[in-house]
């Protein structure tokens, strides 16, 4: 199983579509952000096929930015990281006024579970996460982007 992180972005559908009929898969244009492997940036957008004789025919354009060529050697994200340190850059590091701000955001949170003595949801490490995710992303008619 490949393992992989990245960040999918769905763009809302505009409330007045002349496309719908032509739009069978009912697609929706998306922006993906990879992480790791293979940083990147990729737009996933349906478009009109140009022309006259196409009429209203749509066609998946990919826009697809890689950081790496093909034959270039991928830095492994702690050899990076490693490597910066040993150039005296500190920029993955936080410093204490960032980790005082983050307690800042964090802490409402924590009061809050203790006011209302719920406990956070445990789920095992490489999953999907708890149930519970899928009730709260279905409330507004959305689905995770799951991979088989």
């Amino acid at each position: 199983k490949k393992k992989f992180s990245e960040i999918v972005i769905y763009f809302k559908n505009l409330p007045i579509n002349l496309f719908k009929e032509f739009n069978k898969k009912n697609f929706q244009n998306n922006l993906i952000i990879r992480l790791q492997p293979n940083e990147g940036v990729e737009m996933q957008i349906l478009n009109k096929l140009p022309g006259l004789k196409n009429k209203y025919e749509l066609q998946l354009t990919k826009l697809d930015f890689n950081f790496y060529r093909n034959n270039e050697y991928k830095t492994d994200a702690y050899e990076l990281l490693i490597l910066e340190i040993m150039h005296g850059i500190q920029s993955h590091f936080v410093s204490c006024e960032e980790l005082e701000e983050s307690w800042k955001w964090i802490d409402p949170i924590i009061n809050g579970c203790k006011i209302t003595k719920k406990k956070p949801i445990l789920y095992k490490s490489g999953s999907w996460g708890p149930e519970e995710s899928n009730f709260l992303i279905k409330k507004d008619g959305r689905e995770w982007n799951k991979y088989n």
